[in-house]
């Protein structure tokens, strides 16, 4: 199977995930209160948090309350969160907080009991309806402008003493309080007894969202400075306190992890490099093959091979055709090196060959005298004086 067909098989099997993992099937009802303002999910509080946001000039605070983004006057503390249970040193703060001259808009299923007995407030916290509950709820202001969804059967909240201090501003369908303010020194104090009313599902029904507008109104948020809490959701016990003060993250938890999960896009991104990594990984290791033997460097054997040859012509005394091989050696050098012709080495050419090549007149006309005799029977004793000869012509 060659490359081709590898890539084709890889594009096709991407393409079959995208659909298999893309095609549309009905889905149940996502029932899950985690009442985050990170998701659309129905009864997570995004479009709240959006809203303010957009209104207002909002920071968010990750940390215990207080410090300088506490001080000062005419803010607004946003807590919306599943659990409220400050400590009480917390508590103090945020009592100190309002009493200079802001305001707490706290909404939340579970809130700690010493934090309402100081406002004397005696009733019972809903908590039950976290894992399930009825979504139908029903407001009414008491100017008579009432929200609803589906119906007028209340949701999970706050059930107040008849002795309690707080001017109702709101009631649920079934005439108990579902947003309450207190007066606290120089600040005020509201209590979302009904938390199902800031969810996503409540006011993206119908007309809904103006139930906030009117929220915004009454506590004049437009433009102003507010303080979104992100410390307190999922801060349900001792334990999640110290784990929180921790500068390492909890074991187990991955920052990276929850984000790809909470982006849908991001997933489709680490899916992709996934993916791409593989076939890469898989189409180079075909590519990969053994390492051949690395062969040893040729060697230069020409002289070995010359001298061989030469010795197999001294061995059998052929003096003549070593002389031969001399000859031809001189005539190609005459040739190549001064254009001079094989058949103008003759004594009378003796002194213009010794003109044009610079060499004793005395040489040229010796190997000139020689050459015819090379064609006899030569001598070691001739012989040994032509290779002289020419190895001075040519060489010195």
């Amino acid at each position: 199977m060659n490359k081709w067909a590898y890539l084709l098989c890889g594009i096709g099997l991407v393409a079959g995930i995208f659909l298999i993992t893309r095609v549309s099937r009905p889905k149940s009802f996502d029932r899950t209160i985690s009442y985050s303002p990170k998701t659309f999910r129905p009864y997570d509080t995004r479009f709240f948090f959006l809203t303010l946001k957009k209104n207002t000039r909002l920071a968010t605070n990750t940390r215990i309350p207080g410090g300088k983004r506490f001080s000062g006057t005419g803010k607004t503390y946003v807590v919306c969160s599943p659990y409220f249970l400050p400590d009480v040193n917390e508590k103090n703060k945020i009592l100190q907080f309002v009493s200079q001259g802001n305001t707490l808009l706290l909404s939340s299923f579970d809130i700690a009991p010493h934090f309402l007995k100081t406002l004397n407030i005696q009733g019972q916290s809903l908590i039950k309806p976290l894992k399930a509950t009825d979504d139908s709820l029903k407001i009414v202001w008491n100017t008579g402008e009432s929200w609803a969804y589906p119906g007028s059967a209340a949701g999970p909240g706050l059930l107040l003493s008849s002795s309690h201090p707080a001017r109702i501003v709101a009631s649920d369908g079934r005439r108990f309080p579902a947003l309450i303010r207190i007066s606290y020194g120089k600040g005020t104090i509201w209590l979302q007894n009904q938390p199902m009313a800031f969810s996503n599902y409540f006011l993206l029904h119908k007309n809904n969202s103006t139930y906030l507008d009117r929220i915004m109104e009454e506590l004049n948020l437009s433009g102003a400075t507010l303080i979104w809490d992100n410390y307190y959701p999922g801060l349900k016990s001792a334990a999640d306190r110290k784990a929180r003060q921790k500068s390492n993250p909890p074991e187990g938890k991955s920052f990276f992890v929850e984000m790809v999960r909470r982006h849908p896009p991001l997933q489709w991104a680490v899916f992709t490099f996934l993916a791409g990594t593989l076939l890469f990984v898989f189409n180079y290791a075909r590519r990969l093959r053994q390492p051949a033997e690395q062969l040893p460097d040729t060697e230069n054997t020409s002289l070995e091979f010359t001298k061989a040859i030469a010795g197999l012509y001294r061995e059998n005394k052929d003096n003549a055709a070593i002389a031969q091989k001399i000859r031809l050696q001189l005539q190609d050098h005459l040739l190549n090196a001064y254009k001079i012709p094989a058949h103008d080495l003759t004594p009378e050419n003796a002194g213009a060959i010794s003109r044009k090549t610079g060499k004793p007149p005395e040489d040229i006309t010796r190997l000139a005298e020689l050459l015819p005799r090379l064609q006899e029977k030569v001598s070691d004793k001739t012989l040994t004086e032509f290779y002289r000869l020419v190895y001075k012509f040519i060489y010195k």
